[in-house]
Formats: structure tokens, C-alpha cells, sequence
């Protein structure tokens, strides 16, 4: 989970609430390229994991995808964007993906 905001603590708040669904969150902290992201992304490593990218567009609004095939297998990478506002707050997921930082 990956703060592209800017916002203090936002990747943290959002990584709890995650976790209190069922996602399995491994790390949180700033995006590489810096806090310029407007809308959050979730992005994953491969084709098999994209049942698991539409878990975790459920909780995330204005969320874009973007496939990066250097991420470590089995984990997404959530970069949270000036827009995020907040999860959707849906019920808990029986077993969420991992959140890579």
C-alpha cells in the first residue's frame, strides 16, 4: 500500500481498514514516483491475479489498473491518488490478496 497523495498517513488508515476485510497487507509507505497520483491504482503482476484486482477495486473508488510485471508474484501494489476518499467498506473478504509496498 503506497501513499501517491501526499496526504499524511493516509496509506496507514487505509492499509487498517483493509486488513480489518480480510486483505492481507504487507507494507505500507510512499510511492516511488513521488505524491503526483490523482486517482489510486492498483497494480499486478500477472493475468492470474486479476480476480483478485476486482476484490480490491470493490473497496477503492476511482481506482485505475495497470499491469506491471516486475511485482512480485502473488501481491498488488495499491498506489493511493489525491482522490481517495475513503474505502467502500464492504463485507470482509473471505481471503483478500496481499498488498505489496
Amino acid at each position: 500500500m503506497l501513499n501517491g497523495s501526499g496526504t499524511a498517513g493516509v496509506a496507514s488508515t487505509a492499509a487498517t481498514g483493509l486488513a480489518n476485510l480480510g486483505f492481507n497487507v504487507i507494507g505500507t509507505g510512499d510511492a516511488p514516483n513521488g505524491f503526483s497520483y490523482t486517482d489510486s491504482v492498483i497494480e499486478y503482476g500477472s493475468a492470474a491475479q486479476l480476480p483478485a484486482v476486482n476484490t480490491l477495486k470493490k473497496e477503492v473508488a476511482s481506482v485505475q489498473v495497470k499491469q506491471v510485471s516486475s511485482l512480485q508474484a502473488g501481491t498488488l501494489s495499491l498506489i493511493l491518488g489525491s482522490k481517495f476518499a475513503g474505502l467502500s467498506g464492504s463485507q470482509p473478504a473471505s481471503k483478500g490478496p496481499s498488498l505489496a509496498t
